[in-house]
């Protein structure tokens, strides 16, 4: 067992969220999402010692989630963030189960003339941008990305590091 002291007794899960958030900005990882995470685990638990969190309560808070409709993904995503705060503070973390993600599979894509009914209601620029997306895939972030050097001739060049996995 890993010596813990008084003032790692102390810590709070706020806190570790806290410290983690400062770590993900220094490293250029606090992102949107990241930030929108770390801020529901402070605030699911707001005044919970760190040392005092069980598998148990863990457990408890995964089926929780699950109940109010949370999909395994964003379970995974919230866990995944205790487990980084644990890790930070180099505190012993309890026991979490990652939750099988092999379904999360996007639903619901707009189909031609969806998408243009859609478009025939924005302004044209959007609407340029909205066809853009549709016909790519392409991600807001990664469509921002781009620049006129990436293109040349009728060839668009696609760099690795503006998608989403890099």
């Amino acid at each position: 067992k890993p010596f813990l002291t008084v003032s790692d007794h102390k810590r709070t899960i706020a806190d570790l969220m806290t410290a983690l958030a400062t770590n993900f900005e220094l490293r250029g990882k606090l992102s949107r999402q990241n930030k929108s995470v770390i801020e529901r685990v402070k605030n699911d638990f707001p005044s919970i010692r760190a040392t005092a969190l069980t598998a148990d309560a863990v457990a408890n808070y995964v089926r929780d989630l699950l109940a109010e409709g949370y999909k395994n993904a964003s379970v995974n995503r919230l866990t995944t963030v205790l487990r980084q705060g644990f890790k930070l503070a180099d505190l012993p973390s309890p026991k979490v189960v990652k939750l099988y993600e092999g379904d999360n599979v996007r639903s619901g894509f707009f189909s031609n003339d969806e998408i243009r009914r859609v478009m025939g209601s924005l302004p044209s620029d959007l609407a340029d941008f909205t066809l853009f997306a549709w016909c790519t895939g392409m991600r807001l972030g990664e469509i921002k990305s781009l620049r006129w050097a990436d293109l040349e001739g009728d060839v668009l060049t696609l760099r690795a590091e503006n998608a989403k996995t890099g």
